[in-house]
């Protein structure tokens, strides 16, 4: 009957009788299976103990006498700590609910979990000392039968007049006989003798090992240095190694010159051990034992006094985190800006916070206010800042997002009390699409009103061009009557009346051609498509706009093909946009020290383009995107329609119109139209 046994059955009779009286105080079933339990590996060692003490067993101190018996009292160790944290886990629950307050009581799962570790960690540690005490003592055991080989051989040896004058088979007797005489530390130990050949010539615990050949075996497991190498260089070596049957010895080898073998004392390795397990085990055994015991016993008691704490503390950390729970539902569910800054840092910032501006929340704490307004609004709010702290305040004010857009947030701010220091809660209402909406209606207002009168415009333009056709359709008829009688009376006259007459008639006609396009264009009727010769529209274009170049001084540089570049359209529309894009060079030009204006027309396979480039000042980049918009104009006194008609008519060719910035700072519309006739019908 082992010490164990009798410890076993004490710990379990202790803490059965302890889980039934926990049970019977708070009644709780919880607790009814553990404790059964443990009842039941009570009773069941007390009857083990009764039939060793019936059976006249004598009483052992050898803790590793039984060893089976460790796993149940872990077991029970363990099942003890739960029943424990149990009993404390129901008495802080009914404490709560007697004091109506909530609280979650006190999780079992961290105090069992530190105990099984523990338990764990001093098994490990027990388990480690022993493993590490083992490999010591077998490096001892190594080192002695090393020195003991060498030993043997000195004193059989080294006798006077012996060296050198005995036969092989002599010192090989005397070998035998000294260590017949020796008195063996180690209990199986025995001397081998490996001859220069590799052999065995003789085994004091094996004869029938005798004439072995053992001269490749290694020195060590996992080592490539054989036994023949080591007789070769003449060395010593200690360590685990295996004998010639591949049994687990403890060997020291040295080479021995008088008789030029290997010469090498064993012990089994078993042997070691099982002595090593007797003697230290049990003590090792007993901490590892008695460090099961007590930690987890402390970690219990330990339980116990902090109980009551941690049910005020959690009382009060429950009424916390309620707080807290509410702050968030109303702070992060939110759909407007919930922000509270100190000294015009933020110090918080909700969910929605992040979301207008762009920031992560760990990049807005911390953040100066005054980066996300507006630099118009940074006075604002300098001056609510200074006003009284009770008043609250709503202000309208434009914000940067991060992207660097610009917002409008309606913001609410209200002096507050924050973890002991004022600070100011704001609340913000994104107003950007109401702000949106409010400026594209005045927008859409003002082009109704522009459109409204442009409608009344065409209707007075349709009236007029009908009044004045009829007077220039006289001039002409009138200078084709003149040149007629001029003819007729033969007159000499010194100045060329005649071609004189001519343009006259030219002139009204061109003009009455222009009045007509007017007309239609006022009354939406149909042009008539025919083919164009793009080199002569552009000289028309430039005869009309003759004495705006020439008041302007402007220099025009023409490079035209020399063939026709024929076009299919309405030759009036294709003068319209010319005279257009012309006038828009004229208008950009005339503040220029030397107003230049290049027109290129360049006729490709299948399209003609037509390249008009000034050096005026340009079109600023961010209007480049919006020039071909209606009503959008640079002019102080532009009504913002050339460009737009000019890129419909071009459009309705099946023709692109599109700008790009002059390598010179000034501006470049390229007009490509395709020679064929255009597929689109007709406008």
């Amino acid at each position: 009957m082992s010490i164990i046994l009798i410890v076993s059955v004490s710990i379990r009779a202790l803490a059965a009788i302890w889980s039934v009286a926990v049970m019977v105080r708070l009644r709780d079933r919880r607790i009814l299976f553990l404790t059964a339990m443990l009842v039941l590996m009570a009773t069941r060692q007390a009857l083990t103990l009764a039939a060793k003490i019936s059976s006249d067993a004598n009483l052992s101190l050898d803790f590793a006498a039984n060893p089976d018996e460790i796993p149940g009292l872990v077991v029970t160790l363990m099942a003890f700590l739960l029943v424990l944290n149990l009993e404390g886990m129901i008495k802080g629950r009914r404490q709560v609910v007697a004091t109506a307050q909530r609280s979650p009581g006190i999780p079992i799962l961290p105090p069992l979990g530190i105990g099984l570790a523990s338990i764990l960690g001093i098994v490990t540690v027990s388990l480690v000392a022993y493993l590490i005490s083992q490999n010591a003592i077998r490096r001892i055991v190594a080192d002695d039968n090393l020195a003991l080989g060498q030993t043997v051989c000195n004193v059989a040896l080294q006798e006077e007049g012996s060296e050198g004058s005995l036969a092989r088979s002599a010192a090989l007797a005397r070998i035998r006989h000294t260590w017949s005489q020796t008195s063996l530390p180690y209990a199986g130990s025995h001397l081998s003798v490996i001859g220069p050949a590799g052999t065995v010539e003789l085994d004091t615990g094996h004869p029938d090992w005798q004439g072995k050949d053992v001269g490749n075996m290694p020195t060590s497991p996992g080592s490539d240095e054989t036994l023949l190498e080591l007789l070769h260089t003449q060395g010593s070596w200690s360590g685990r190694t295996f004998d010639p049957s591949g049994s687990p010895q403890l060997a020291g080898y040295h080479y021995e010159p008088a008789i030029k073998s290997l010469v090498s004392v064993r012990t089994p390795l078993k042997m070691v051990d099982d002595g090593f397990r007797t003697a230290v085990a049990p003590w090792i055994a007993g901490i590892a034992l008695i460090g099961g015991l007590l930690l987890p016993l402390s970690l219990g008691l330990l339980f116990h006094s902090s109980r009551q704490a941690h049910t005020e503390a959690i009382s009060s950390l429950t009424a916390l985190q309620e707080s807290e729970e509410k702050f968030r539902v109303l702070t992060e569910r939110n759909p407007a800006i919930v922000l509270i800054t100190r000294n015009n840092e933020i110090v918080y910032g909700n969910s929605m916070l992040s979301t207008i501006t762009g920031y992560t929340a760990s990049e807005l704490i911390g953040l100066q206010i005054s980066v996300l307004l507006h630099p118009e609004h940074r006075k604002l709010l300098a001056d609510i800042q200074e006003q009284e702290p009770a008043k609250p305040h709503d202000e309208e004010m434009m914000i940067i997002t991060k992207a660097g857009e610009h917002r409008w947030l309606e913001m609410s701010s209200q002096w507050i009390d924050f973890e002991g220091e004022p600070a100011m809660l704001v609340t913000c209402l994104d107003l950007t699409r109401r702000k949106q909406a409010e400026q594209q209606l005045r927008q859409k207002e003002s082009q109704l009103a522009h459109v409204s009168r442009l409608s009344a415009m065409g209707e007075m333009v349709a009236g007029i061009a009908h009044e004045i056709n009829q007077p220039l359709s006289a001039i002409a008829n009138f200078a084709i009557a003149s040149k007629n009688e001029l003819k007729q009376t033969n007159c000499e006259l010194e100045q060329p009346v005649d071609s004189w007459l001519d343009k006259i008639n030219e002139q009204a006609l061109a003009c009455g051609e222009i009045i007509l396009r007017l007309r239609n264009f006022a009354i939406k009727g149909d042009g008539i498509r025919q083919s164009t010769d793009l080199n002569q529209v552009i000289r028309d274009s430039l005869a009309l706009l003759n004495n705006e170049i020439r008041h302007g001084s402007i220099t025009i540089h023409l490079q035209l093909p020399d063939s026709e570049t024929v076009v299919h359209g309405n030759p009036t529309e294709f003068q319209q946009v010319v005279v257009n894009l012309l006038r828009n060079a004229c208008e950009a030009v005339k503040q220029e020290d030397s107003p230049e204006i290049k027109i290129h027309v360049q006729q490709h396979a299948d399209s003609v383009q037509l390249t008009i480039e000034d050096n005026g000042p340009g079109i600023e980049e961010a209007r480049q995107q919006h020039i071909f918009d209606a009503f959008f104009t640079t002019k102080s006194h532009g009504m913002g329609m050339g460009l737009a008609i000019s890129k419909s008519l071009i459009e309705a060719y099946d023709g692109t119109l599109r700008h790009e910035a002059g390598g010179r700072g000034g501006a470049i519309f390229h007009v490509e139209l395709p020679i064929g006739k255009p597929k689109s019908p007709m406008p």
